[in-house]
């Protein structure tokens, strides 16, 4: 039986995924193994890539480039860091938390995959789905029943808690496929009236509000539901009325919403009496990040650091929790620019394909998932250690949709 390249890719890809959803980290809490073998496996489908004969090309120079260009940074600091007389962290700590940027090389296979397999988005969405349903138990029987059955999940996790109806839970985050699994499944649901992609949606909307009790991916998946909404009436054979009937029915929803709404966003002030703390934290952690940016080289940033830059008390600090523009402060004005570069091409290939008209699933899912780690970018860092898988995925989409704008015929 012949073993076709695509197929090496897949699975490959599969196994990329699953350990970054967390599947050795739901027996220990250390996540190094699982980034280790991720950046091996990503490395190898990339050489294999590289030596397939007769692949589909990328005409993209630009994506290319920002891989060159996010590659170059990476060896650079790590030049630095071996120059520094007092670093923060070490060689080899280094590369085992900054070397998921050799994640970005997935991009290559996923996209040869997703024009030959048309299943690949369904099945990492099934596979999310059950990574999320598995953690949604998980935090149930820890919470309700005080039984720990993902000790690799919830290990460090026992102080990170939140009221919801005067209770006090533990709180677990997603994962980086709940976007995608988001999008995947409303926009299906739209479009085939099917209750499970409904059922699906909800209960993504519904675990970020009670497990994850997280207001800005709320936020977040509220401006996709009804990007989405817009999306499917722009597809409808009266798009005119289609597109009046769904903005009238948002502009009611929000009118009668607009107390709650206006309550909710309160909550992000920093004199909110249950979450202005958080607020604070967020706001105390980026005038640190400046005034280490200030004391070194605004060219390159202040380079390598832990996550946790700095611990004043008791509280911690956190670069995950700083979103894209700590990359300014830590990579400096290069890495910025090169950070940004994925996100400006995004734009440019959404406004492709509302102008061209190529608005079909995948193309839906690219505008959907670029939309969403746009805004979302003023708190999450897609290059950070736990989030970077999610850019390989949103390139190798951005690599399809560029084909698919050139050619007449959609996906």
């Amino acid at each position: 039986m012949k073993i076709l390249y695509s197929d090496i890719y897949k699975y490959g890809t599969y196994l990329v995924i699953l350990l970054n959803l967390g599947l050795i980290n739901i027996f220990m809490p250390n996540q190094t193994p699982s980034m280790v073998v991720s950046i091996i496996t990503s490395i190898l489908l990339f050489l294999i890539y590289v030596r397939q004969p007769n692949k589909i090309k990328i005409k993209s120079i630009w994506l290319k480039l920002f891989i060159v260009l996010l590659f170059v940074l990476f060896f650079y600091e790590l030049i630095r860091l071996k120059s520094m007389s007092n670093p923060s962290i070490s060689i080899q700590g280094a590369i085992a938390f900054y070397g998921g940027f050799f994640l970005v090389l997935l991009a290559f296979p996923i996209y040869e995959v997703v024009n030959y397999d048309k299943s690949f988005i369904q099945n990492i969405v099934i596979i999310g789905y059950v990574f999320l349903i598995y953690k949604f138990i998980a935090w149930a029987a820890f919470n309700f029943v005080h039984i720990d059955i993902a000790p690799g999940l919830l290990a460090t996790r026992s102080n990170w808690t939140r009221a919801l109806l005067g209770i006090n839970f533990v709180r677990m985050s997603g994962t980086f496929m709940d976007p995608i699994m988001l999008i995947y499944s409303f926009y299906n649901f739209l479009n085939n009236k099917k209750f499970i992609n409904l059922i699906g949606a909800i209960f993504i909307y519904a675990y970020s509000l009670v497990v994850f009790q997280s207001r800005s991916q709320f936020l977040y998946y509220t401006i996709i539901i009804i990007l989405m909404i817009l999306l499917k009436s722009l597809t409808a054979d009266n798009k005119v009325t289609s597109i009046i009937i769904s903005l009238g029915i948002l502009i009611v929803f929000f009118i009668f919403s607009f107390r709650e709404f206006k309550a909710f966003f309160n909550t992000f002030s920093v004199n909110s009496a249950e979450y202005g703390g958080s607020t604070m934290v967020r706001l105390q952690g980026l005038d640190y990040l400046q005034q280490m940016w200030n004391t070194t080289n605004k060219f390159w940033g202040f380079g390598y650091t832990p996550d946790n830059f700095i611990r004043i008390g008791l509280t911690d600090y956190w670069l995950s929790d700083q979103g894209i523009i700590e990359i300014l402060y830590q990579f400096g004005y290069y890495g910025f620019l090169v950070a940004l570069m994925p996100f400006i091409n995004a734009i440019i290939d959404i406004i492709k394909i509302m102008y061209y008209k190529k608005i079909n699933n995948l193309n839906v899912l690219t505008i959907g998932l670029s939309v969403y780690m746009i805004i979302s970018c003023a708190n999450t860092n897609y290059y950070g250690f736990s989030l970077i898988i999610t850019l390989p995925i949103l390139l190798a989409l951005l690599f399809f949709s560029e084909k698919d704008i050139n050619m007449r015929d959609s996906y």
